[in-house]
């Protein structure tokens, strides 16, 4: 993390933005333990042989990107041509326990309320597809307040964050220049994105998705926020 008066100085040369481009996992919605349990539960019924995953590997294998990435990283024996029948079987599952494990990261819905009032434009992206996206946003009662959401399912197969495509659909269907935007998220496939759409990024600090290998200093976003009150402070000062 940035220290206190480094992270105040970089935010303060922010613009005023027009809109705001939110990642979901991990940065609006704590969903690393239904991920974790999702994971947990297709390991044991789904592979042959039965694997017992643990968090400290799963955390070792995470990436942060689309859920076939992820299966393909988390294990690697699975035939190729299997990994679409699994995928479906953990969205499958996951569709039915959610509920049970999702929540709001602290300030959330307060600040997305106070910019959707303010007139600014708000954005999902994520790689997550599109039916679980909706789903979760609509339970947690955060749906309404974005404009337009942009899922793994609105771009061609490959293209999700770290490609600048979502993010610049995002912006283009906002109707907002990709430099008058801040892509926010928690991971670097979220800054990455960002910068190469044109945008501005801002890297959440209370994520517990953090990617194995991932160090903050070296993603040099525009701004770190440590809480999601810090965008309201952003809008203040401009």
């Amino acid at each position: 993390h940035l220290d206190a008066a480094s992270r105040s100085c970089r935010c303060f040369a922010m613009k005023d933005y027009e809109a705001y481009l939110f990642d979901a996992d991990g940065t609006l919605i704590d969903t690393m333990d239904l991920i974790f349990h999702c994971h947990s539960h297709i390991a044991a019924i789904a592979l042959d042989p039965p694997v017992q995953l643990t968090k400290e590997y799963f955390m070792s294998k995470f990436s942060g990107h689309s859920l076939v990435i992820e299966l393909k990283n988390l294990y690697p024996s699975i035939p190729i041509d299997d990994v679409e029948r699994v995928a479906d079987m953990y969205r499958n599952y996951q569709s039915t326990v959610y509920d049970q494990y999702l929540c709001l990261f602290p300030g959330v819905q307060q600040t997305l309320t106070a910019l959707h009032q303010a007139g600014k434009r708000l954005a999902v992206v994520t790689s997550r597809n599109r039916e679980s996206t909706l789903k979760y946003l609509k339970h947690l009662g955060i749906h309404d307040l974005f404009e337009t959401i942009v899922t793994a399912d609105d771009v061609s197969p490959g293209h999700t964050k770290p490609c600048p495509d979502p993010v610049l659909l995002a912006a283009r269907r906002l109707g907002v220049a990709p430099e008058r935007s801040l892509m926010i998220g928690d991971n670097p496939v979220d800054i990455h994105a960002g910068r190469a759409a044109g945008c501005d990024s801002a890297l959440v600090g209370w994520t517990r998705m953090v990617p194995a290998g991932h160090k903050r200093a070296e993603l040099s976003p525009t701004c770190v926020l440590e809480a999601m009150r810090d965008l309201e402070m952003i809008e203040m000062r401009n």
